[in-house]
Parts: structure tokens; C-alpha cells; sequence
């Protein structure tokens, strides 16, 4: 932690704990869509005054993730079925781009790399729960985007998937989320290794739809559910 003459955190130091804490908070649904939540429960939670939660919120709306309610608070920003197919058309253009620019120079070490990752959302040793499925799907797409070796791109991939990871967190399901992802994980690295530009687009175009379609069924069941109780119970 970096102090400043007095000792003290520094209020940047805070601020950026702050945000990390609320924002891994917000991406794995502990702080729930669509809930609202006060400056001065978060600071009491998180052991802090309000002042950097309150900068940390400030990012946090600039980013999408909470909407200010005046004299109110904030609310965590609900789920919708609108963004989520909206997130999963912008995964399908940017790693389109990005497989393009790379099919041709990304190293082997690149690609062992990209294959370990995907047979890791298989291995029981480092896939036991949901989160672990997630890290895991995080970390290649991640790992696919870096090796484009474009800083920017990268931080957007960063941010693209913080925003996909609390879809991923209400719509996961195991062991068949697990599957899917190191078929198609596997699928990818497979076109990559043998430079073969329209089999890659096309794992890539196969694997988002599969998963948006996976997530989407995930997130609309329990309303369902409930549409149908409403009419079972109707005179």
C-alpha cells in the first residue's frame, strides 16, 4: 500500500482498493443486478470511509456498472437480454479482427499456451465450481486478444469481458458449460495451428453463439417459470 509523508493510504491507493473490491463485487453477482446499495453500506463493508467509495462509484457508473439515484444512492446495473446478445456481437467482431491479424504470426509457444488454457476448463483440478469455468474462459480469451500484441485492444477485451462475466456468473452451468468451452476452446487453437483463417472465424462465430444461446436459456428460464405459474394459478 502506498503511503504518503503523514503515513497515511494515499486516497488514490484507496480509491483504486475501493474500486477493485466493488467491482469483483458487481462482476460475480454478489452485489446483485438491479439491487441498490449506499455509499455508506459499501464504506462499512469494505472497512472505508465513504470518500473513496465514493470515487470508486464515480468509475464504476462512467463504466456501465451502477446508475446514480439521486438522494438514493446507486442501483447495480440489471441484467438484460438486449446487452447480452449486444456483448456477445461485440466479442464476434472483435476476435473476427483480432484472429485476422494474428492467424499468420502468432507464435507456437502462443498457441501451447492458448491449448493449456483450454484443456484446463476440463481438468477437475482446476475446474470445481463456476467461477473456476469463468476464470478459465476468461483467461483464454484474454490470452487470444494479448497475443494481438495491441495494448489497446487488450484493455478493450479487458473491459469488454467485465462486463460478460456477471452474464456468465447468473447463466453458467456445470458440467456443460465445461464441455462446451474446451470443445470449442480446443476448436480454435485447432484452426489457429493450421493457419487456416475462415475455420477460425468460423469456431470463433460457432462458440459465441452456442454460449450466448447457452446463457441467454439460462437467464430467461426462471422468468419463464414464473409466466407460467402466474397462468397455472389463474381461476
Amino acid at each position: 500500500m502506498q503511503k504518503n509523508k503523514t503515513g497515511k493510504a494515499s486516497s488514490d491507493s484507496l480509491t483504486q482498493q475501493a474500486y477493485q473490491r466493488i467491482s469483483l463485487d458487481i462482476r460475480n453477482c454478489t452485489l446483485q443486478p438491479g439491487s441498490e446499495v449506499s455509499e455508506g453500506e459499501i464504506a462499512d463493508s469494505l472497512g472505508m470511509s465513504k470518500t473513496p467509495v465514493r470515487e470508486a462509484l464515480g468509475r464504476l457508473a462512467l463504466e456501465g456498472f451502477v446508475k446514480p439515484l439521486p438522494r438514493r444512492g446507486y442501483q447495480i446495473t440489471p441484467l438484460t437480454i438486449d446487452d447480452l446478445t449486444e456483448l456477445f456481437e461485440i466479442r464476434g467482431i472483435l476476435e473476427s479482427a483480432i484472429v485476422e491479424d494474428i492467424i499468420e504470426r502468432i507464435s507456437e509457444e502462443e498457441l501451447d499456451a492458448l491449448e493449456a488454457l483450454a484443456h484446463a476448463s476440463r481438468d477437475p483440478a482446476q475446474v470445481q465450481t463456476a467461477s473456476d469455468i469463468i476464470n478459465t474462459n476468461r483467461a483464454f480469451h484474454l490470452a487470444l486478444a494479448k497475443a494481438h500484441q495491441n495494448k489497446r485492444i487488450f484493455t478493450i477485451a479487458e473491459h469488454h469481458f467485465d462486463e460478460m462475466e456477471r452474464y456468465f456468473h447468473r447463466g453458467a452451468r456445470l458440467p456443460e458449460l465445461s464441455r462446451d468451452l474446451n470443445e470449442d476452446h480446443l476448436a480454435i487453437v485447432s484452426a489457429l495451428r493450421k493457419r487456416d483463417l475462415k475455420s477460425v472465424r468460423s469456431a470463433i462465430i460457432e462458440h459465441n453463439f452456442e454460449t450466448h444461446n447457452q446463457v441467454l436459456s439460462a437467464l430467461a428460464a426462471p422468468r419463464l417459470r414464473r409466466s407460467m405459474e402466474d397462468v397455472a394459478i389463474r381461476p
